[in-house]
């Protein structure tokens, strides 16, 4: 049927022109939509359309560029990459399986997605102003990420009804933790790290600069492995650029995560959490200001026993 359809549509130069020249990238629903130099390349599918996204060439803000054109085609079991270089259309297919991890970043009108897999490590950027078309996208690979079936009669409401602490003392993370509680997850555990300061500097009596270890929040579900904190690591005191980086891991990609203790002052405490896949991340905490860090220690102990064992 698709070939049918490939064979049969007849495209303009000036069609494909203005497809690629759209500074934003959107969504198509039909093949008669696909710009020119992709139709070729374009993977069929007896099961109807794919959500597909096409991201256009060009610069997405001052600190962000898309080299060349692409297309993001979401199947029920695999995400396909098409990206156009030197007038060619190279493929890349991820298994929604195989995916180890995902992140989300968000700062200010600077958004970003990237995959990681077995295989590869990919990064799509784009306008915050058009999130919402990649959130399907991201949604899917965090859905086919983990077999874990959903935990009867479990709310979104009672779920973050658990994280009241964080209502309390900094409702930013609460919000955030609330976007990114997939329906009918539990969790389990989760801890809470605010700015650690790490130096300051006065003049006259007066604070001038100071420099923090940015706050950041972890979630262990039944499902993933949920690291929240700001797009830099250490900022000023009087730093607004700070946003959200949002990093999603299933369960099962997780090889192992140890916490171990430090001599320093500040930072008296590491969390060490390495994947399948060779990634690695590391979190640093102060057992004086952590919230729950106990009970989330405790938590990953008896989740991950079996797979450090």
């Amino acid at each position: 049927m698709t070939s049918e359809i490939i064979r049969s549509h007849w495209f303009t130069y000036s069609r494909e022109e203005n497809d690629l020249a759209q500074s934003q990238p959107r969504t198509i629903s039909s093949y008669e939509e696909i710009p020119t130099g992709f139709l070729a390349a374009f993977p069929g599918a007896d099961d109807g359309f794919p959500y597909t996204v096409i991201i256009p060439k060009g610069v997405v803000s001052s600190f962000q560029e898309n080299v060349n054109p692409q297309m993001l085609c979401l199947y029920k079991d695999r995400l396909i990459n098409l990206e156009a270089i030197e007038g060619e259309v190279q493929k890349s297919e991820y298994a929604l399986s195989t995916v180890s991890s995902v992140e989300h970043g968000r700062v200010l009108l600077n958004s970003w997605l990237t995959i990681h897999s077995a295989s590869r490590t990919k990064t799509f950027n784009f306008s915050s102003a058009v999130e919402r078309v990649f959130l399907p996208i991201i949604t899917a690979l965090r859905a086919a990420a983990s077999d874990a079936p959903a935990a009867e009669g479990t709310t979104i409401q009672e779920e973050t009804a658990k994280l009241g602490y964080l209502w309390k003392h900094n409702i930013k993370y609460f919000n955030y933790a609330k976007q990114s509680l997939t329906p009918n997850s539990t969790i389990r555990a989760s801890v809470y790290q605010e700015d650690i300061p790490l130096s300051k500097l006065n003049f006259f009596g007066k604070s001038v600069f100071s420099s923090y270890l940015s706050g950041h929040l972890a979630l262990l579900t039944d499902r993933e492995l949920i690291f929240i904190k700001e797009s830099e690591e250490i900022r000023a005191l009087n730093d607004t650029s700070y946003g959200g980086v949002f990093s999603y891991i299933t369960l099962e990609m997780v090889k192992s995560i140890a916490f171990t203790d430090t001599n320093d002052k500040k930072v008296d405490c590491v969390a060490n959490v390495s994947l399948m896949d060779g990634k690695h991340y590391q979190f640093q905490y102060s057992a004086a200001s952590a919230m729950q860090l106990e009970e989330f220690k405790a938590a990953c102990a008896q989740t991950f026993a079996s797979a450090s064992a």
